[in-house]
């Protein structure tokens, strides 16, 4: 086994003779080809560097620091998010405008009748009812008020309209 292994490495590094190169033949009767001479290229003008402006800093929001209630076009998407993780406590307390913002203590009343009331099927019909009138107003265009503090959509299907008001740069659902 050593013995082979000895072999392959002076095999390996053995020197190769450098095989000669044959010039190719060229025959004598061919006529030498006409070569006109061509004067060189001009060199091209050396221009002058022009240094970038500086490029502004773009800072970009982090996702901890982007609401969703900013824009009416993400307030309605996470409106819908929010109902179909099933998270109506943090739904109703998010969309309802900061005058009514409850206390802790209606916070916890409200949690606690939203356990009650989640097996019951018709505040699940209601519920279901609501998002889907979300999804419906979901890519129209809406009415706004004077202001532009109040937005108005009308449904397609003649249900009653969804009234989203702005404070404090956020938009709230007035019911």
């Amino acid at each position: 086994m050593v013995a082979c292994l000895v072999i392959l490495a002076a095999w390996w590094w053995w020197p190769v003779k450098p095989v000669a190169v044959k010039a190719p033949a060229v025959s004598a009767h061919l006529p030498t080809p006409n070569v006109e001479t061509t004067p060189p290229p001009e060199e091209a003008p050396i221009r002058a560097i022009i240094p970038a402006p500086p490029v502004a800093a773009v800072e970009l929001p982090t996702p901890a620091a982007f609401d969703p209630q900013a824009d009416l076009s993400t307030a309605i998407p996470d409106f819908i998010d929010l109902f179909q993780r099933g998270d109506l406590v943090t739904l109703a307390i998010k969309y309802m405008p900061p005058d009514a913002a409850p206390t802790d203590e209606a916070r916890a009343a409200m949690a606690q009748l939203f356990q009650q009331k989640v097996h019951d099927p018709q505040f699940q019909q209601a519920m279901q009812q609501e998002v889907i009138k979300m999804q419906l107003i979901e890519n129209l265009t809406p009415t706004y008020d004077a202001t532009g503090n109040q937005a108005t959509y009308t449904p397609p299907d003649g249900s009653s309209p969804v009234v989203m008001v702005k404070a404090n740069g956020r938009w709230y659902r007035q019911d």
